[in-house]
């Protein structure tokens, strides 16, 4: 990944990625990070939104998905698709990247929310079944019955039939953000993989750190502020916040803020009510950014729990580090990884009871959860540079870009041996040898 700056210029991208002002932290990551890629490439942005933040059109073209010409994108750079877990923004992008090869960064791991929801809104069961049984022979298309029968969550398909592979099926290469989806990917020797650390652009001075932290030391012993935010689903464990909350003695010392979309508000509100926590907590729903900002600045302490993970990393988790906000999280996924200094962890099979310890050391020892806060800041500006981020992109992406006719090759390779291996058990060395000149002089291969 080591090339100078002008190694790694000069690269057409094609961009297919959620934009700013869309409701998901990918399209903030894409904010973040296409200035400095600008450095290095010349970027067409694909977006299927009827508005986004005017600003970005100083980066680079803006397209509607319907200008989308094949013979144009064959002929012009490289396609990058950002794929994460929400229906919502990925499908269209998704489609995209079964016709068109090109480079996949994976903001997660586990896609059974983006694929159960494809496929259920489309009723089609009978290629949700064939897919599950490709990838996961008899157990997955048992687990799938019972999915599509609503026997069970879809929290509980993505843990165990992640479908990454499938998301991957026309990749060319493979963006990862942590070791996590690194460790799965990468041993399968399917493509060219690249683990970059999730970027994020800081934008609390040091100044206003050291203000925020005294800020929090002299109010943490009248009223503590939690906060949670982000996309809520049920993984983000709000349940198990609200009980906890509620079996503390102190629990009057505490105020939870909950900011963002919930899976389901009035479900969250039921629960709140029966553990009598309506003083004690407020759900806000979306709000701008700046109000965001100024209730970070105001919070003691937030909650980042994910059980189970999707597999990302966390530009949630990069926020809070921002912030110099100390944050519980669950030992899982790339949160497992963490430096213990930076995050206070809470386990899955303890889930309830850590909440609480962690309540209490809080109330007892403040200044160590500052000092959390403090590290996760440093942590925030040493491994999650934006320029170091674009850099290696750009670099992998001109790699990728220049190795294709292998991938493609490869690709031909495999579905050839397949379809070879179906008309007779006995297929001699000379019938794939054949074969596989054949495919050598297609695509004139260097060696």
């Amino acid at each position: 990944m080591a090339k100078s700056d002008r190694e790694t210029a000069y690269i057409n991208i094609n961009w297919f990625c959620p934009l700013s002002p869309a409701k998901t932290d990918i399209a903030h990551y894409s904010s973040r990070i296409l200035k400095q890629l600008c450095e290095y490439a010349k970027i067409r942005l694909w977006t299927d939104q009827n508005k986004w933040d005017s600003a970005i059109e100083r980066i680079g073209t803006v397209c509607y998905k319907n200008q989308l010409k094949w013979a144009g994108l064959n002929n012009d750079g490289v396609a990058v698709y950002h794929i994460g877990n929400n229906p919502d923004y990925h499908t269209w992008i998704w489609r995209i990247s079964t016709i068109h090869p090109g480079i996949v960064v994976l903001h997660d791991y586990h896609l059974h929310h983006l694929f159960g929801g494809i496929f259920k809104s489309e009723g089609n069961s009978r290629e949700y079944y064939k897919i599950m049984q490709y990838y996961y022979g008899l157990q997955g298309i048992n687990a799938a019955q019972d999915f599509w029968k609503d026997k069970v969550t879809t929290e509980y398909m993505s843990e165990h039939f992640p479908l990454a592979e499938y998301a991957l099926k026309n990749a060319l290469g493979v963006v990862v953000h942590n070791n996590y989806s690194f460790k799965k990917i990468a041993p399968k020797n399917r493509w060219p993989v690249a683990l970059l650390p999730l970027p994020y652009q800081p934008c609390i001075e040091l100044e206003t750190v050291t203000q925020l932290l005294h800020n929090r030391l002299q109010t943490a012993h009248d009223e503590c502020r939690l906060i949670t935010f982000g996309y809520l689903g049920p993984n983000r464990r709000i349940a198990s916040i609200l009980e906890a909350l509620a079996q503390l003695r102190s629990r009057f010392r505490f105020l939870l803020d909950i900011y963002g979309q919930v899976w389901d508000a009035e479900l969250l509100e039921k629960k709140i009510a029966e553990l009598n926590l309506q003083q004690q907590v407020t759900i806000h729903g979306y709000v701008e950014e700046k109000r965001l900002s100024e209730a970070l600045n105001r919070a003691h302490l937030a909650f980042n729990l994910r059980y189970p993970t999707m597999g990302e990393a966390s530009g949630t988790q990069l926020r809070i580090w921002d912030h110099a906000l100390p944050s519980l999280v669950t030992r899982i996924g790339w949160y497992a990884e963490l430096p213990s200094d930076v995050v206070c962890f809470v386990r899955p099979e303890n889930e309830i009871n850590d909440i609480i310890s962690a309540l209490k050391r809080f109330i007892e020892d403040p200044h160590c959860f500052m000092a959390m806060g403090q590290h996760g800041k440093k942590y925030l500006e040493k491994w999650h540079d934006p320029k170091d981020y674009a850099r290696s992109l750009a670099a992998f992406v001109k790699e990728v870009y220049a190795r294709r006719n292998m991938t493609t090759a490869f690709d031909l390779a495999v579905r050839a041996a397949a379809e070879i291996s179906i008309w007779t058990d006995n297929v001699d060395d000379a019938q794939f040898i054949r074969c596989s000149s054949a495919i050598y002089d297609l695509f004139k291969i260097a060696t």
